[in-house]
């Protein structure tokens, strides 16, 4: 909703034309500037790696109009790297407020991607435990769990919100037609994404994009 909320916004003063691209303009810098939060919230030593996101930033999605989906990207970067920077001290009243704000955004602007930013939360708490109490052996229940309430206190409403509006879809949205396990493979080794108009000249370049992403994901991972 978020992105028809700002082009009514835009539309009093401006015409529809000129609101719209205004608001391209605003997803082209949210995007860049989010993941370089996020890059220097994880390794504020290797700020280099913010470019990594300039590929996506014209992505088909883009090109397809779907903004909501664009600004929800842009808001889960910088969601993540707010968290990771006042996790310890997401308790104070000021960080509770902008991190409820940033949900608030995430969550109207695709649900999709605030699912997927509640995955990363509890990802992340899996892996602290297990890293904590099985590995380092020096895990602190009471900082692990104060943590815990204070980060999922804000996103109980949107909880809520979510399980009621799975329940009260209509049936007529639910497609039986799923997409093919294999056309999903396809999609993401040709880096689909990042092929806006023409499939057959550019496939070979994305496909290298894609291999070479993928390839440094394995070492963050493995490092």
């Amino acid at each position: 909703w978020l992105s028809h909320i700002l082009l009514s916004g835009l539309h009093y003063f401006l015409p529809g034309y000129l609101a719209e691209k205004i608001l391209q303009i605003a997803i082209l810098i949210l995007l860049p500037v989010g993941f370089r939060y996020m890059v220097k919230s994880f390794r504020p030593s290797e700020s280099i790696l913010s470019f990594l996101i300039f590929p996506f930033i014209y992505s088909m999605l883009f090109y397809m109009g779907f903004y909501n989906f664009c600004i929800a990207v842009g808001v889960f970067f910088v969601a993540i790297g707010f968290w990771l920077r006042h996790q310890n001290h997401i308790g104070r009243i000021k960080n509770e407020l902008i991190f409820f704000l940033l949900l608030l955004l995430l969550y109207f602007s695709h649900i999709f991607v605030f699912t997927l930013f509640c995955g990363f939360l509890f990802i992340h708490f899996i892996s602290e435990f297990i890293t904590g109490r099985l590995i380092e052996k020096t895990f602190e229940w009471k900082k692990y769990f104060k943590k815990a309430v204070f980060t999922i206190l804000p996103i109980i409403p949107f909880l809520i919100l979510y399980v009621d509006y799975y329940l009260r879809r209509s049936e007529a949205f639910i497609s039986n037609d799923d997409t093919p396990l294999r056309s999903l493979w396809q999609w993401y080794m040709y880096d689909r994404e990042l092929i806006v108009f023409s499939f057959d000249p550019e496939v070979g370049t994305a496909s290298l994009v894609q291999f070479v992403l993928s390839g440094l994901c394995f070492i963050a991972v493995y490092k």
